[in-house]
């Protein structure tokens, strides 16, 4: 996971020095028994309590229980991550759901969360109290009051407005009327947007889509690799691509980098340089296939590059990941350089095969199923197959 740019964390209070907190402290796990103290957080977030702490940790370790530790161990180390959230300081951990919407990422999501309109609603939530006391368990209640110190610590002393230069910083970086704000509300300071920006098209490229900035959220991609896709894209039309061009592919870029871009830097580029439209781009790098695989293809069955790919794409559409030899094979037997099987035909000849389709994977299905032309030939001769196994294993 390529690590976002960020800021320094801030310290328990806004002058850069320890805080005094006062709390609710209980030597029972349900809170029946109460009493009120203050704690202190140093600059470095360490905890000091009234009490002996190496002795409570013994004595928990019998079956005792002290709140103080629950608040040490998990309280405070979960306060100080959403304090760095609500001062932008952080980058919340969250993803595009199903139908647009926006919840957090697993390792961020508690029984608290769920799916949401936007990535600003998102971002309230992952900073908020409900979701904090969520995530660390224990009172709610000492959890809440914590919290709600530190950040009102913080919020008299303006740590959680935008800062001066911030609007600024905003505009030169992302474009529409409106990105800006929507930014910022989805948790990203404007100096992290600054530095998302600048390494994908330098200081002085266009202002980039809102979506882009939301899409590096969400999928964390490289952002040297987005760079130098776009930097190659440009070269391959041989002068530079237009701010609007520039920005659309980059965002779409951040939406979009498969494992096989993060191990072959440069196959997007050559993707991109073939003609293929974008959407078979993004099925066939996420299937594992370069634009090597299409040229060999085109070449083999004598179409065009972009029809290679599609055919490609078909074959993926259907489940199937046929090496281009296996294609090759196959379409020079005789088959039409254009066939391919459906979803629905294999899964008709799963259903034909009943048990005995375990044996085969659903590229060697898609395979036969082609060949053969029809889901009854297939089931038939996957059938006698299977019987001459049976023969053989008697004799």
């Amino acid at each position: 996971m390529p690590r976002l740019p960020g800021l320094s964390p801030l310290p328990p209070a806004p002058d850069g020095g320890g805080l005094t907190l006062h709390v609710l402290c209980s030597t029972t796990a349900d809170f029946t028994s109460t009493t009120r103290h203050t704690v202190e957080l140093a600059p470095d977030w360490s905890v000091t309590t009234p009490h002996d702490m190496a002795a409570e940790r013994v004595a928990a370790a019998f079956g005792g229980y002290l709140s103080c530790l629950h608040l040490a161990d998990r309280v405070v180390p979960a306060v100080r991550a959403a304090l760095q959230l609500n001062a932008r300081r952080g980058v919340p951990r969250m993803k595009r759901a199903m139908k647009g919407t926006w919840r957090a990422v697993p390792s961020s999501a508690g029984r608290c969360c769920r799916a949401v309109p936007t990535a600003g609603q998102a971002a309230a939530h992952l900073r908020g109290v409900e979701h904090v006391a969520a995530r660390v368990g224990g009172h709610v209640t000492l959890t809440a009051t914590v919290l709600e110190q530190v950040l009102a610590t913080h919020r008299e002393a303006g740590s959680f407005r935008l800062p001066p230069d911030g609007a600024e910083l905003l505009r030169r970086c992302v474009s529409g009327t409106s990105g800006g704000v929507a930014i910022w509300e989805a948790g990203l300071h404007p100096q992290v947007v600054a530095a998302i920006h600048d390494e994908v098209v330098g200081p002085d490229g266009p202002p980039l889509p809102e979506a882009l900035y939301l899409g590096v959220v969400s999928r964390r991609p490289d952002l040297a690799w987005m760079a130098d896709t776009v930097a190659a894209a440009a070269r391959a039309v041989g002068a530079p691509i237009t701010r609007y061009d520039t920005g659309h592919l980059a965002e779409w870029l951040a939406w979009t980098q498969t494992p096989l871009d993060r191990k072959q830097r440069q196959v997007r580029a050559g993707w991109l340089a073939t003609g293929v439209p974008r959407t078979c781009i993004e099925v066939l790098s996420d299937a594992g296939y370069s634009p090597v695989d299409a040229q060999r293809l085109a070449t083999g069955t004598r179409r065009s590059v972009p029809g290679a790919a599609g055919l490609l794409a078909d074959w993926v559409g259907a489940g199937c990941r046929p090496s281009v030899d296996a294609l090759l094979s196959l379409y020079a037997d005789g088959v039409p350089p254009w066939q391919a099987p459906s979803k629905q035909l294999i899964a008709r000849l799963r259903s034909h095969l009943g048990d005995l389709a375990q044996r085969y994977t659903t590229t060697d299905l898609g395979l036969m199923l082609v060949r053969e032309g029809s889901v009854p030939a297939t089931a038939a001769l996957v059938l006698a197959e299977a019987g001459l196994l049976r023969r053989r294993d008697c004799a």
